[in-house]
C-alpha cells in the first residue's frame, strides 16, 4: 500500500485558494499547454525526428531527410554523456566526517535506484524535440503493512529522558510505529503534454513561480484504494492523451481509468495563517470530486514555529529548459526552430528524384524513314525507351536520343545553403559531428568555428548541470529527512579498500554544498584524460600540503591502474629517537668525540640549526692546531757529517760515478 496522504488545513471558501480557484487554474493551464502543443506542432516535431512525413498523402517520391534525428542525438549527448559524480561540500563545522559516506549514498541512488541516465535521456528529448521544456517531479515514497512495536527512551513530561535507577541507564518503553516494507526515493518525467503552470507565470527560474502541478490518468480501483476515496466519488476519465504523437492510435488500456491533478503551491499566497514563502503544500484531486483527495503541507519539509528547518527547499516539480525567450515561461524546441529548413531540404531532394524519374534517357525514331523490322529490334531492348516522333530527325539521322533537362547547378548550391543555415540553428556542424566539410577549409578556421561553437554548447551545458545538481540537492534532503532505518553503502577509503560503513539521518543531518565535478558529464578522451593525470601528479607530488598517498591512489585509478596493487604500502614508522640527555655547553662542540652523538640525538628530536660533525680530515686539521708549543720547539743542530773525499779514485781505484776498476793500463 502506497502512502497515505493526509489531510492538512482547510482551504479558502472562496476566493484565491479555494478548490474553485485551483480546479480553475488547472483549466486554464491545460488549455494554455494544448493550443502551445498545436501552435508549435510537438507532434509534427516527433514525428520529423522519427524520419515520417508530414504529409497526410505522400507520393512514393517523397523525400524525408531526417535533419532532426541527427541533430537531437548528437546534442543530446554533448549536453549530458553520463551521469556526473556528485561531491559535497559542508556548510556547517562538525560534518566533515559525514561527506564521504553521504557522497557515496547519493552517486549510489543517481546510478542505481533512480538511473539518472535514463532519465536524463527522457528530458532532454522533450526539451530538444518536441516542446522546448522538460518536467520531473523529485520525491519519496513508503509502503508499510500494519503495525510494529519498537523499544524507545522513555521521556517524563519536560522532555528528559527517565533513568532507570536500578541500572542507571535510560529506561526504555514499546512504541508503535508503521512497519515500513518498502520505501523508495524517485525523480521521475512528468509527461510533457500533462504539465500545469500558471499562465501568467513569464519566469525562468520556475522554483519562484506560485505553483506547479500536473495532470496524471490512474486507474480508478488503484486512485480509490491509494487515496481512500469512495469509487462513487470518481469520474471516468474522457481518455483525453496527454502522451506525444497523440494522432497514432494506442491500445486502451485495461481497467477504468480516472483524471486526476496535484498541484504544489506556496503556502503563503493562498493561506492567510502561513507567513513563510518557502512553505509548500500539496493539492489532489479527480474530475468528479466536489472536495480534494489530499490537502496537506509538503511532507518533504520540516517547519519548528514557522521556519524550515529541513527537507526539500524549492517544488518537487523540477523543470528544464535551456534558454529564455522574453515574457515566455517556455522557449521553442530547437526542432521546431530547425523544422522549417529541413522540411525546404526534404522538399528539394524531392524534386531532386523526380527529376531523375523525368530524366532518364529516352530515344526517338521517325517512324516514315525506319522500316517496320528495324524499329522492332530498337524496342525490344532492355534500357532506353524509343518513342515515334514523326518528322523526327534528318534523312541522315531518322533516329536518336532525345535531349533531356539538367538539373540547374543553383539547386545544388541552395541545398548547401540549407545546411548551413541548420548548423547555424542547433551549433552543430560537421566538425562536430565528426564528419568532413563539404566545403574546403583550412584548419584556423575550423578551429575557430568549433571554438565558437564550444562557447554556445558550453553555456547549455552548464545550465544542464546547473539544473541537474540542484535536483540532487532536492533529493539529497529527502534522503537526509526520511532516512530512519540504518542502511549500509560501499565506500572506498583512503586506502583504497572497499568496506561497509552505516548511515542514517542521525549521520548526515546538516547543510551541504552540492557540486558536479567538472567536465563529468561529458565524454572526455581516454588518452588526454590519462595525460592530465600524470600532468596533475607531477604538480602536485612536491607540494608538502597535498596527500602522496591519495594523488597516487587517484592517479593510478585514472591510469587504469588497480590503487591497491599499484600504490605499495607506506614504510613502518622509525622507532622513537633516545630520550634527551642533560647537555653541558661544551657538549655541543663539534670538536668534542661526544659531539656525533650528541647531533644524532638531537636531530631526532626535531633541532634544526646545528653544525653537522667534523669530517676526519677537519678533526685532524684541528686537532694539528691545538698541538701544545714545548712539543714543536727545535731539537737543535744536526750532527756533523763526515766530508766526502774528493780522492775516490785513489782510494776505491773507481772514477767518480763509474761502476768498474781502472785497469794499470789506464
Amino acid at each position: 500500500m502506497a502512502e497515505s496522504p493526509e489531510k492538512g488545513p482547510s482551504l479558502p471558501t472562496e476566493g484565491p485558494g479555494s478548490f474553485a480557484f485551483w480546479r480553475g487554474e488547472a483549466d486554464r493551464s491545460a488549455q494554455f499547454w494544448k493550443t502551445l502543443a498545436t501552435k508549435r506542432k510537438w507532434d509534427e516535431n516527433v514525428q520529423a525526428y522519427l524520419g515520417q512525413t508530414l504529409d497526410s498523402a505522400p507520393s512514393s517520391d517523397t523525400v524525408v531527410v531526417p535533419k532532426e534525428y541527427s541533430k537531437v542525438e548528437q546534442k543530446s549527448s554533448l549536453l549530458f554523456f553520463q551521469v556526473p559524480e556528485v561531491t559535497l561540500t559542508a556548510k556547517q563545522p562538525g560534518l566533515e566526517p559525514a561527506i564521504p559516506v553521504f557522497q557515496a549514498v547519493l552517486n549510489d541512488k543517481l546510478t542505481n535506484e533512480i538511473n539518472a541516465s535514463a532519465l536524463m535521456a527522457e528530458l532532454l528529448f522533450d526539451v530538444l524535440c518536441p516542446a522546448g521544456i522538460a518536467a520531473s517531479k523529485i520525491g519519496y515514497e513508503v509502503e508499510q503493512d500494519g503495525m510494529s512495536v519498537v523499544q524507545q527512551p522513555a521521556m517524563d513530561p519536560t522532555g528528559q529522558p527517565i533513568v532507570d535507577p536500578m541500572t542507571g541507564q535510560p529506561a526504555m518503553m514499546p512504541v508503535p510505529v508503521p512497519n515500513i516494507v518498502h520505501e523508495k526515493y524517485f525523480w521521475e518525467r512528468i509527461p510533457v503534454k500533462s504539465l500545469l503552470i500558471p499562465v501568467d507565470f513569464h519566469g525562468s527560474d520556475f522554483d519562484k513561480a506560485p505553483w506547479l502541478g500536473f495532470k496524471f490518468e490512474t486507474d480508478m480501483a488503484l486512485a480509490a484504494r491509494t487515496y481512500k476515496v469512495s469509487k462513487d466519488l470518481l469520474k471516468p476519465s474522457k481518455n483525453d492523451s496527454t502522451r506525444l504523437q497523440a494522432d497514432l492510435k494506442h491500445e486502451d488500456p485495461a481497467g477504468e481509468k480516472v483524471c486526476g491533478y496535484e498541484i504544489w503551491y506556496r503556502a503563503a499566497l493562498y493561506h492567510q495563517d502561513v507567513a513563510n514563502t518557502e512553505l509548500f503544500y500539496q493539492l489532489v484531486w479527480f474530475d468528479g470530486m466536489e472536495q480534494p483527495a489530499v490537502m496537506r503541507p509538503s511532507p518533504y519539509q520540516v517547519v519548528q514555529n514557522g521556519k524550515l528547518t529541513g527537507g526539500m527547499r524549492g517544488n518537487p516539480i523540477h523543470l528544464l529548459t535551456l534558454r529564455y525567450v522574453s515574457d515566455q515561461a517556455v522557449p521553442p524546441s530547437d526542432v521546431f526552430m530547425s523544422r522549417a529548413l529541413s522540411e525546404e531540404m526534404s522538399k528539394s531532394r524531392t524534386q531532386m528524384i523526380q527529376q531523375r524519374d523525368r530524366a532518364r534517357p529516352i530515344n526517338g525514331y521517325d517512324p516514315a524513314q525506319i522500316p517496320k523490322d528495324a524499329v522492332d529490334k530498337m524496342v525490344s531492348g532492355d534500357y532506353q525507351e524509343w518513342i515515334p516522333i514523326p518528322g523526327f530527325g534528318t534523312q541522315q539521322a531518322a533516329a536518336g536520343p532525345i535531349t533531356q533537362a539538367s538539373f540547374p547547378r543553383d539547386n545544388f548550391s541552395f541545398a548547401d545553403v540549407i545546411e548551413r543555415d541548420i548548423e547555424e540553428v542547433w551549433s552543430i556542424g560537421a566538425n562536430q559531428q565528426g564528419l568532413q566539410s563539404r566545403r574546403g577549409q583550412t584548419a584556423t578556421e575550423a578551429s575557430i568555428q568549433n571554438s565558437a561553437t564550444q562557447t554556445r554548447m558550453k553555456r547549455e551545458q552548464t545550465r544542464v548541470a546547473q539544473w541537474f545538481v540542484k535536483g540532487v540537492e532536492k533529493l539529497g534532503s529527502l534522503i537526509q529527512m526520511f532516512a530512519d532505518d540504518p542502511d549500509y553503502v560501499e565506500v572506498v577509503g583512503p586506502d583504497g579498500m572497499r568496506n561497509l560503513q552505516t548511515w542514517d539521518k542521525t549521520a548526515i543531518q546538516g547543510r551541504f554544498a552540492y557540486s558536479a565535478k567538472p567536465d563529468s558529464t561529458l565524454q572526455l578522451d581516454a588518452a588526454f584524460d590519462k595525460k592530465n593525470a600524470l600532468d596533475e601528479y607531477q604538480f602536485f607530488r612536491k607540494d608538502p600540503l597535498v596527500n602522496p598517498q591519495y594523488l597516487l591512489q587517484r592517479t593510478a585509478r585514472r591510469i587504469g591502474a588497480d590503487p591497491a596493487q599499484f600504490v605499495a604500502p607506506p614504510p613502518p614508522p622509525p622507532p622513537p629517537p633516545p630520550p634527551l640527555p642533560s647537555l653541558k655547553g661544551d657538549d655541543l662542540n663539534p670538536f668534542n668525540p661526544q659531539y656525533p652523538n650528541v647531533y644524532a640525538i638531537l636531530t631526532a628530536h626535531g633541532v634544526q640549526g646545528l653544525t653537522p660533525p667534523p669530517t676526519p680530515e677537519q678533526s685532524a686539521m684541528q686537532m694539528a692546531r691545538q698541538i701544545p708549543a714545548a712539543q714543536t720547539e727545535h731539537g737543535g743542530m744536526q750532527e756533523k757529517a763526515e766530508p766526502l773525499s774528493k780522492h775516490q779514485a785513489e782510494q776505491t781505484g773507481k772514477l767518480p760515478g763509474a761502476g768498474m776498476a781502472l785497469s794499470p793500463m789506464g
